[in-house]
């Protein structure tokens, strides 16, 4: 099956969203789309979610707490989009794949730097 990517949202059968530091934050591993992405253009995302540096580490406490798993700031801001979609009903139920492309240990002296935020949750 050959399809261009001019046509890729009419045949595909996933929605996509992009996850993108809010203004003014700076999340390590991802930017904001305005900052020259190419790519994202030939995508056809669904939506794009702005998520802080504090929520993105609220993403990654989350995750550690509950699955035992120390996964990175990017990866924490995804966590944190798609559970803010959730609860905001922005997305239907169903399956979803979410890509953590980090883990957090390349991250610690950043999260220390937020310590307030690893007692309170």
């Amino acid at each position: 099956m050959n399809h261009s990517s001019s046509n890729y949202k009419s045949w595909r059968v996933v929605n996509a969203y992009g996850v993108v530091p809010k203004v003014g934050s700076t999340i390590q591993g991802i930017r904001r789309v305005e900052t020259g992405m190419k790519w994202v253009h030939h995508v056809g995302l669904d939506g794009v979610v702005e998520v802080s540096l504090e929520d993105a580490i609220r993403g990654v406490l989350e995750v550690v707490r509950k699955d035992g798993i120390f996964i990175g700031l990017s990866s924490g801001a995804v966590y944190y989009a798609y559970k803010e979609a959730v609860e905001k009903n922005l997305i239907d139920d169903g399956d979803y794949i979410l890509i953590m492309p980090d883990i957090g240990f390349k991250y610690v002296e950043q999260l220390m730097k937020y310590s307030y935020l690893v007692s309170t949750g």
